[in-house]
């Protein structure tokens, strides 16, 4: 049997936000996470086509996690710190903040954060990712 890489991953969208959609934080759809023990998630920031501002110095967007056992937001607690490996900001336009994360609950919750109180949103198009990983059953050979 060939190995397939498709048995090993899985993708799947959590928000697209266009630019001027929102000036707010704003809540992901849940990624769920059966069946795989890390997710990796992309914060994929891009630049509307009109806009002519950057982000500017101290501007940007970061992300924030919460799990559940459900898909139901408010049923949602704050992933633990010691879960996040890896976290990054994104601070410019057409760029990518890369997550990783250890859930304890079958269901995450991505939010696409502002890093102040500035319009950053107004100008960007953003999109996160979730890339589910180390699978919980994984093909022998």
């Amino acid at each position: 049997m060939l190995f397939d890489f498709g048995q090993q991953s899985n993708v799947q969208w959590s928000a697209v936000l266009t630019g001027g959609q929102t000036n707010a934080n704003a809540n992901g759809s849940a990624i769920d996470c059966r069946g795989f023990s890390g997710v990796s998630v992309a914060l994929i920031v891009g630049h509307t086509g009109t806009a002519t501002a950057d982000m500017g110095v101290g501007n940007g967007l970061t992300l924030g996690f919460r799990e559940s056992d459900d898909t139901t937001l408010a049923n949602s607690t704050a992933l633990s710190a010691d879960n996040l490996i890896k976290t990054e900001n994104a601070t410019s336009f057409n760029s990518v903040a890369h997550y990783s994360l250890r859930p304890t609950k079958r269901y995450v919750f991505p939010e696409v954060r502002k890093t102040n109180a500035s319009n950053v949103l107004t100008n960007a198009n953003v999109a996160v990712a979730g890339f589910l990983g180390f699978p919980n059953s994984a093909p022998t050979d």
